[in-house]
C-alpha cells in the first residue's frame, strides 16, 4: 500500500497463528514412609520450531540489465533474479524435546486438617536451542534492482539451569472442603550464549557502502551473553469432593475445582543490541534506518494471571484424570496465549495415597 507521508510503498503485515500443544510424562518416588520424595518431568511439545529458515525470496540467477522505479529497462546494470517465498517467511511447526525438570519434596507438617511442604525444583537445559536464519534483500535506491542477498544467522543457546525452591500449603477444614496454595521463585543459575553472523552469500555489487556511520561491513560475528529474568509464582485453588466413596472399585471420588495462576518478573529484561551493516531506505521525502536486531524480552516486565477451572475423577483410589479449562485474565504482552485445555493422568504404584491430605490439584497452567 501506498504511504504518503514516506512518498513510497510500505509492505502490508501479515500474521500466523501457531498451536502449541504440550506433553509431559513424569514420576515420582517417595522415601522415609513418603515424607521425601523425587520427581522427574520429561517435556515434549509441537510448538513453533527452533530451527528456522525464514526467507523473503529465492536468487534463481543474475540479469545484466535492471529496470528503474517506472518499469524502465537500464542496461548495464546487473541484478539479482528473485523469486519471492512469502510461505517461508512466518515459520514451521515441529515437535521438539522440552527442558527437565528435576524436583525434591519435603512432607514439613502434616496433620488430617493441615500439611505444610517445601522443596526445590531444578531446570536443566535439555531442550534444542534457537537457530534462526533470516534471509532478504538489498538494493540500489535509484533503480528497482535486486543487487545483495543478506543472510543473518541467530544462535541462543539454550545453556541457562535455573534454581526454583518452592513452599506449599493443603488446608481441608472438613472432609470434603480443601484449599491448596504454592509460592516459589524461579532464579536463573548462569547465562546463555548469543552468536550472530550477517553475510552477503551472493551479491553483483562491486563493493558495499553502509550509510549508516559506525556500522560494521559484513561478513561478520558477534559473541553475546544473555541473562534469563528471576520469576516468582503463586497459585491458590479451592476445591470440593462432590462424590466419595473411599471402598469402591470404581469412580471412588469426583471433585471440581477453581485455581487462580499468578507469574511475574522480578528483573527488568536483558536485552541484546547486535550491530548492524549501515544499509538503509530511501524514499522520496526520508531515510529510513532500521532498527538493529535485537534477543530478548521487549515486553520487560510481565504479570500473567489465568483461571483455570477443572474437575477430578478418582478411580479405585489408584488413579485420577483430571480435566480443566484455564483462560487468561489480562491482555497485551501479558497475555500469552488465547485459552488451554488440560488433561492430566496419575497413577499411584505401591500403597494407597493417604485419604488424610490428598486433594487434586493442577501444577501451572
Amino acid at each position: 500500500m501506498f504511504d504518503p507521508a514516506l512518498g513510497a510503498f510500505r509492505q502490508g503485515t501479515t500474521t500466523k497463528f501457531y498451536d502449541d500443544n504440550m506433553y509431559t510424562f513424569g514420576f515420582e518416588k517417595t522415601f522415609f514412609h513418603r515424607a521425601l520424595s523425587v520427581e522427574v518431568r520429561i517435556p515434549f511439545s509441537q510448538t513453533l520450531s527452533s530451527d528456522l529458515n525464514l526467507s523473503a525470496g529465492t536468487v534463481v540467477g543474475t540479469s545484466a540489465d535492471s529496470i528503474d522505479q517506472n518499469g524502465v529497462l537500464l542496461p548495464g546494470i546487473p541484478s539479482l533474479r528473485i523469486v519471492e517465498t512469502p510461505q517461508a517467511t512466518l515459520g514451521n511447526q515441529r515437535t521438539e524435546f522440552g527442558n527437565m525438570t528435576v524436583i525434591l519434596k519435603a512432607l514439613i507438617f502434616g496433620t488430617p486438617q493441615m500439611a505444610f511442604s517445601g522443596g526445590v525444583s531444578v531446570g536443566l537445559p535439555t531442550g534444542d536451542d534457537t537457530n534462526v536464519r533470516v534471509t532478504d534483500f538489498l538494493g540500489l535506491t535509484n533503480v528497482n534492482s535486486v543487487d545483495i542477498e543478506r543472510l543473518r544467522e541467530f544462535h541462543i543457546g539454550n545453556d541457562t539451569v535455573s534454581i526454583s525452591p518452592f513452599l506449599a500449603v493443603l488446608y481441608k477444614p472438613t472432609e470434603r472442603f480443601f484449599i491448596h496454595a504454592f509460592t516459589e521463585f524461579d532464579f536463573p543459575v548462569n547465562s546463555s550464549s548469543v552468536t550472530f553472523t550477517e553475510t552477503f552469500p551472493t551479491s553483483v555489487a562491486t563493493t558495499f557502502v553502509p550509510i549508516v556511520p559506525g556500522s560494521l561491513t559484513p561478513p561478520f560475528t558477534v559473541h553475546r551473553n544473555i541473562d534469563e529474568q528471576s520469576l516468582f509464582q503463586f497459585d491458590m485453588g479451592i476445591g470440593y469432593w462432590l462424590y466419595r466413596n473411599p471402598e469402591g472399585h470404581r469412580l471412588t471420588g469426583l471433585a471440581p475445582t477453581i485455581e487462580l495462576h499468578y507469574t511475574t518478573t522480578l528483573d527488568n529484561a536483558d536485552l541484546i543490541t547486535l550491530p548492524q551493516e549501515g544499509s538503509a531506505v530511501v524514499t522520496p521525502t526520508t531515510l529510513l534506518v532500521p532498527p538493529p536486531p535485537t534477543v530478548g524480552n521487549r515486553g520487560n516486565r510481565l504479570d500473567i494471571l489465568d483461571l483455570t477451572l477443572g474437575a477430578t475423577f478418582e478411580f479405585a483410589k489408584r488413579l485420577t484424570l483430571a480435566t480443566g479449562f484455564t483462560l487468561p485474565m489480562r491482555g497485551g504482552d501479558n497475555r500469552t496465549f488465547d485459552w488451554e485445555f488440560q488433561l492430566q493422568l496419575n497413577y499411584y504404584f505401591g500403597l494407597a495415597p493417604r485419604s488424610a491430605v490428598e486433594a487434586p490439584t493442577f501444577t501451572g497452567s
